[in-house]
Order: C-alpha cells, then structure tokens, then sequence
C-alpha cells in the first residue's frame, strides 16, 4: 500500500501486538498500528473513524471479542474484523463469522495473518465499490422518477409473447392507476378513449403480428371525465434469450395540445381582426372618397364652370380683373385635380400607390412654381394605411413643400416616401434654407398648426428638426 494501513488492535499483550505488526510488515503492508485493551478505548477509537481494519484478540481481562464485534458492527460496519486469538476454539471461530466477524487467526497460526488481512481488505473494497454502485443506482432512480415526473412522461415495457408489461411510476399516474396493479393490454384499451379505441387496438394488433417500432397518438378517458392526450413511442428489441418485445415511452401531451390549440386560436382571431381591420379601413376609404367627389370635387368643378362661362360672357370686361380671376381659376383647377387625385388615392384598388402618386403631383405642382432643385424619392413595400393617415400624410407634404417655396429659401428640397415592416410609414420633407426658431414661431404661420391638427386628428407622429440658418426637415410618421 502507498500509505499506512490504519489498524484498531484490541489487545492486552505487547509483544503479540508487535509480532502482528511485524507479521503485516514483513508481508508487505505498511501499518499505522493503535493499541488498545479497554472497552472505553475501543469504543472511542470507533467513534472518532479513519479505521481500515480491526483486529482483535478474544478473551481481554476488562473485555472480550464478542462484545467488541458488536460494537464495531453497530458504529463500524464497513471495517473488517479479524479475530487474533490464542483461546478461540474452531467452533466459536466459526460462529463469530455467523455474527460479523471477516475472519479469524489463530496465534499459533500467525503465517496466516498477511493472506488473512490481504483477503479481508479486498473484499471490504468491493463491498464498497457495490454500495456505492447501488447509491448510484438509487441516485439515478431517483432522478429519472423525479425527470419523469417533471416532464409527464412515463416509461414501459412490454413483452407480447408472454403478456407482461411494467409501468414506472408516472404511468401509473399517467393513466390514474393505483401504483402496483398489473399493467394489462386490456386496461390500457379500457381506459383508451371510445373515438380512439379503434386505432388504439389496430396499433397493438400490428406491433403484436410485426414486432417492429410504432408510435401512437391518442386520447384517454379516465373515470372522473377528464381526457388526457398521449404520445406514445416504442423500440422492438430482443431479451437474451432472444425473444422480440418493447421498451417505450408514454407521453402526457394534453398541456402541450392546448397550449398549441390556444396559439392556433390566437392566431385565428388575429388573423380575422386582421381581415375586419382591412375592411374598415377599405369602407372608410371609400366613404371619404365618395364624400370628396360628391362634395369638394364636385363644388371645385362648379366654380371652374363658372369661371369660365363668366369669362364667355364678360368678354373684354374679363380683362379688367383678369389676372386675379386667372390666379383664382388656376387655384380652383389644381384644387380640382389635388381632389380628385386624393379621390384616386382613396380608392382600396390602390391605397399605398395612390399616397404615393398623390404625393409626386404635389411635388410637380410646387416644382412649376418654385426654381429651386426638387427631389421625390420612394423605398419600401407599399401597405394599406387608413384613409386618414394617408390624408394627412398628403396634407402635411403639401403643406411643407409650399412653406418651404414661399418662406426657405432653400435651393434643394428633397422629399422621402418610406414604407417599412409592419405598416409604417414615413414621411420626410428637407430643406436647406433659412430655417426658424421653433419656439418662437410668428402667430400668424398657419402652416405649421395646419399640419400638426392634421398629424394629431390621424395619431401621426411630427417633429420639425430646424434652427436659424441651417435648414428644416419636417417628419411625419405612423405605424399600425
């Protein structure tokens, strides 16, 4: 051994303690002997442990070995005894075996000492390596019970041949079973949903004629109503004798089931939200641009009429207030065309592409007027967007496109359409002008409130990113 061996010896003689030393030694055993003659002693020396073996002679003046196996069996049981003795007869010899003792020598058989020690150490370690084994064991058992339980899923097996099934313990519960009942292909049919019993017996009967892998799904109804959903997952295999039979899994899905079917459900009633939001806002749309014709458009056309068939009749007094008259005509014709295009736009065939074109005739109406370099740009996918947003959106662009001719400055204009993911939208007109102080804006620059009333009536998000001298950008934007 690399280190002492540690021995407890119970012995009144000296000089035998030594020669046992000296035998052990000389056999090759490195030993870290204590020596003791009284029961207080022993017991002590079992109560404080790190012992590898005891020996002990039988008959002491103050005690004896019979009394000290007990003791060592009762504290120390993993130990081996070995009885060294010079008054122990064959018969009790092999009565203290019956009682726990792990051998015995006589004194006057002392060469037999070393094989003696040797024998009982190695089967002290195996014990040792089976306990632990079976701790390990026990560990695992455990922890699969425990596994099992946590994920309802129980194991089985199942011989066809002879009829015999095993259950752990979560099948039982699984199919709410008390603990110990013998486990039947008949139970398991019983308790089988009457809509799946069917399928049920079909699956038993093909694993039985084909010994091969299956795997079923279906239903339980237990006594108490409830129905339980299981997944059930089995392996052909052969025993050592070579016969065919199954070692499987049954797994309680019903949570999984309704949380799938709750998610489906959801996903249903989004979807259909989804369809009566699309609807609204294509009714809506419809209404507003059946409301624009019939009332703005129709009003802008009348005057345009009128206009011109004041013209006819005026003739040359036409001429008298021709240039404010001509400005009035040309305002009451490109309100006409921004009415009809907003019409267009309203229209559910084409919403986001109407926003679009609405838009870019905005952009060339200014552009006629204004000398500077103007730019319409637009990225992202399209998407349907209520009317009200889009009218404002279209609102704000005009509105922004003509402050900017009349009041920036600016030599380039750049305007951005961007449609994202999810419906949003936005919308930014830039400027390279004068700019503004934004909290100190003249009371009368209606152009400004115009757009924020139509931003707040539609929950469009603005914001005007402006100062003295470096420029306006003004952004509108809006997501579903």
């Amino acid at each position: 051994m690399d280190r002492p061996l540690r021995i407890l010896h119970l012995e009144d003689n000296i000089t035998d303690s030594a020669l046992t030393v000296e035998m052990l030694e000389a056999g090759g055993f490195s030993c870290r002997v204590t020596r003791v003659d009284t029961q207080a002693e022993f017991a002590a020396l079992l109560e404080e442990g790190g012992l590898e073996l005891i020996l002990a002679d039988y008959t002491l003046p103050s005690f004896d070995g019979l009394s000290a196996l007990q003791l060592a069996t009762a504290r120390r049981p993993e130990v081996p005894f070995i009885f060294v003795s010079g008054t122990l007869d064959e018969e009790v010899a092999i009565e203290s075996l019956k009682v726990g003792a792990t051998d015995y020598v006589f004194k006057t058989k002392m060469s037999r000492i070393v094989s003696s020690v040797r024998r009982a150490l190695r089967e002290s370690q195996d014990r040792a390596r089976r306990a632990e084994a079976e701790r390990a064991l026990t560990r695992s058992e455990s922890y699969l019970v425990e596994a099992q339980r946590l994920s309802s899923t129980g194991s089985f097996g199942w011989d066809p041949a002879s009829g015999t099934i095993y259950w752990s313990e979560e099948t039982y519960h699984i199919f709410g079973i008390e603990p110990g009942t013998p486990p039947t292909v008949e139970l398991v049919v019983q308790r089988t949903h009457t809509d799946d019993r069917h399928a049920g017996q079909g699956t038993i009967e093909r694993a039985q004629r084909d010994g091969t892998d299956f795997e079923h799904k279906y239903r339980l109804l237990l006594p108490d109503g409830s129905v339980k959903h299981l997944h059930v997952v089995a392996r052909a295999v052969r025993d050592d004798a070579g016969r065919g039979e199954f070692v499987g899994a049954v797994m309680d899905v019903t949570e999984r089931d309704a949380e799938r079917q709750r998610a489906d459900e959801e996903h249903e009633r989004a979807r259909r939200l989804e369809l009566e939001q699309q609807s609204a806002i294509a009714a809506e749309r419809t209404r507003l641009a059946g409301e624009i014709h019939d009332t703005l458009a129709q009003g802008l056309a009348m005057i345009v009429m009128q206009l011109a068939d004041a013209e006819a009749k005026l003739g040359p007094a036409w001429a008298l207030a021709g240039k404010p008259l001509g400005i009035v005509r040309e305002l009451a014709v490109e309100s006409l065309a921004y009415a009809r295009r907003t019409v267009t736009m309203l229209q559910p065939s084409a919403p986001a592409a109407g926003l679009a074109r609405a838009i870019r005739d905005v952009v060339e109406s200014v552009r006629r007027h204004f000398g500077a370099t103007l730019n319409f740009a637009v990225t992202g996918n399209a998407v349907l967007l209520p009317a009200s947003v889009e009218s404002a959106l279209a609102g704000i662009a005009r509105e922004a496109l003509t402050n900017a001719a009349r009041h920036s400055g600016a030599a380039r204009v750049d305007v951005e359409l961007a449609f994202a993911g999810g419906g949003a939208v936005r919308l930014a007109v830039a400027d390279d002008g004068v700019g503004f102080d934004v909290e100190n804006v003249h009371p009368g620059a209606y152009g400004l409130t115009s757009m924020q009333d139509r931003a707040s009536r539609a929950g469009v998000a603005l914001t005007f990113v402006t100062e003295p001298g470096a420029g306006t950008e003004v952004v509108a934007s809006w997501s579903s």
